[in-house]
């Protein structure tokens, strides 16, 4: 594959984050890795309006060059993506051949009614497995047959899409493509093996949850609520009348492992006041145990009985990175679910599996790109090369 820089962004619920990738032999390099803290998404829409967005995305790009960078991948947050699950006949010249470019032709002319994604942008077609005695001859036409086949068409908003192009134009960024933050992190964190077992991934985020379940490659279910980290936080903050900042403090020291005695306290200083607070370990852990079976409540009524036995997953730093915040899920849920991360260089946190994901995905797309490029454009590709050198 020929060496390749692009961006990836992930516009996440309260955090935008952003890497400069260089891949250089099919090893992948973070050249830079910013992020920084915005109003975020809560029900499909930015609480920054377009200015305020702008100036984010002004300063996250500050230290960027995008005229050496100027490729970009964007996550699409969940509350802005959509799942449909369409039957596709098409008909084909015989005899046929079941095999990958049969797949590939197939899936390539498989379309969907804007009207029915609300004139969203289809981001991802899946191909399912012809259903079975589908190859039928079509009568009266000698050598043609239909085919069916099922069809997972994953889509964004049409708004979001809009906007982002616009915001990103502006920062001279022309070459965009978007991906669904949360069906890229289920691909990219599994293997297809583990897949067949069928998986659920819930990413609790700052102020979103997003749960997926999938099976093989294929997408059975998409959802998201506005539920995550900021809400255990605001819980907090609440109940024991103190600012949200301390309330993060207290929410970093909160022990879920172990049931605390009456005489556990947790401590914390308002860095400002200087303020300090003994707060009741039992009384404080009440608080956040009653949000996670809260956000456990919401995960059920996105999983079918079906979906019940399959291999539960939770990445994203709204739970992951709290001491037994998984064990009150898994309880409240039934099942056991298990933390899990994609670590890329530099990118090791739960919070970043998003962007981590999103950049392994990138750079198969860019390498399924090189690989049906024409001769002569790889050709060309690489004199420049030469030349930049």
């Amino acid at each position: 594959m020929q060496n390749t820089k692009f961006i990836a962004l992930d516009i996440g619920s309260g955090k935008l984050r952003l890497c400069a990738v260089e891949v250089n032999e099919g090893i992948i390099n973070i050249r830079g890795n910013y992020e920084i803290d915005y109003d975020g998404v809560v029900d499909g829409q930015f609480l920054e309006d377009s200015t305020e967005l702008q100036d984010s995305l002004r300063e996250l790009f500050s230290d960027v060059d995008t005229e050496e960078y100027s490729k970009v991948y964007v996550n699409v947050p969940s509350d802005f993506c959509g799942l449909i699950k369409k039957t596709i006949t098409k008909t084909f010249s015989t005899p046929i051949e079941f095999d990958n470019a049969l797949r590939n032709e197939f899936l390539k002319g498989a379309q969907i009614d804007p009207s029915e994604i609300d004139g969203g942008i289809v981001l991802k077609k899946i191909l399912g497995d012809f259903l079975p005695h589908s190859s039928t001859q079509i009568a009266g036409q000698h050598g043609q047959e239909d085919l069916t086949a099922d069809v997972d068409f994953i889509y964004a908003s049409k708004e979001f899409i809009a906007k982002m192009d616009e915001l990103l134009q502006i920062c001279g960024l022309t070459d965009i493509s978007y991906k669904c933050g949360i069906v890229e992190q289920a691909m990219q964190m599994t293997k297809s093996s583990f897949r067949d077992m069928g998986v659920v991934l819930i990413d609790t985020g700052y102020l979103l949850t997003s749960v997926v379940a999938v099976k093989g490659d294929k997408v059975e279910s998409l959802y998201s609520f506005d539920l995550g980290g900021a809400h255990i936080t605001t819980d907090l903050s609440e109940a024991f009348k103190i600012s949200f900042k301390v309330a993060e403090n207290l929410k970093q020291k909160v022990l879920l492992t172990v049931d605390p005695s009456e005489v556990d306290y947790y401590v914390v200083t308002d860095e400002k006041t200087q303020k300090e607070y003994e707060l009741k370990a039992s009384d404080v852990n009440q608080v956040v145990r009653a949000r996670i079976e809260h956000i456990a409540k919401m995960v059920s009524k996105c999983v079918t009985e079906e979906q019940g036995i399959y291999q539960f997953l939770v990445t994203g730093g709204g739970l992951c990175e709290m001491k037994g915040a998984l064990d009150i899920l898994s309880s409240a849920l039934g099942v056991v679910c298990k933390a899990e991360k994609l670590e890329m260089g530099v990118l090791e946190e739960y919070s970043e599996s998003a962007i981590a994901s999103l950049i392994k995905s990138a750079y198969m797309s860019e390498k399924i790109g090189y690989q049906n490029m024409p001769f002569y454009k790889k050709w060309w590709q690489k004199i420049k090369s030469v030349f930049k050198r």
